[in-house]
């Protein structure tokens, strides 16, 4: 039943190919008869490989729960996809919310922040995309940053706050260290706020 409905699906497919190109020559009855050729077996490969391809294309990016797909901006998911995040990060939700939208560089747009994990180390830490220019930064995730160092794994709290009339992230081991990441108009920085 599954192979027949294939079968049907790919060559209806085929027949409104067909009729789209009808001026370059090929007629429907040619390809109703390499239909007859083909078998059933070929079919029904070419179009599992068809399908396979879509799917790992649209898997280019990793998450740890493929739910968080939907709750990151398309514009967001665009920039992991450019840069190939991928190769080396994992979007993780370690801590909840796994994101903060706030505008962070201060240019009337929302930026983004996500939990990552560096692949090779499992070290933890933040990616930050601004919208407007599409930048990112990292923090923690191998890729040492001020006190918080490059594995965020300390860090069990995390939330945009503003601080003197300064936007960014809180990052906090609770009843312990804390620390403030945010915007200088050329790169983040961290301000220490306890030990």
């Amino acid at each position: 039943m599954i192979r027949t409905c294939l079968y049907e699906m790919h060559y209806a497919s085929l027949c409104f190919v067909i009729k789209k190109h009808e001026h370059l020559g090929i007629s429907l009855g040619s390809w109703r008869a390499l239909r007859n050729i083909m078998n059933m077996r070929t079919i029904l490969t070419v179009t599992i490989l068809i399908l396979i391809s879509f799917a790992s294309y649209s898997q280019k990016i990793e998450y740890k729960d493929i739910s968080l797909i939907e709750k990151i901006p398309k514009w967001a998911t665009t920039m992991l996809d450019i840069y190939e995040y991928e190769k080396e990060y994992v979007i993780s939700d370690y801590l909840e919310p796994f994101k903060h939208e706030y505008d962070f560089n201060r240019d009337f747009l929302l930026d983004v922040a996500v939990l990552i994990e560096e692949k090779a180390t499992e070290k933890k830490g933040i990616l930050i995309i601004h919208n407007k220019n599409r930048n990112s930064y990292i923090v923690g995730a191998g890729t040492i940053f001020g006190n918080g160092g490059d594995d965020f794994k300390w860090m069990n709290i995390w939330k945009y706050d503003r601080i003197d009339d300064i936007i960014g992230l809180y990052v906090e081991k609770s009843e312990s260290a804390s620390g403030f990441i945010s915007w200088n108009g050329k790169k983040y920085i961290w301000t220490q706020l306890s030990d």
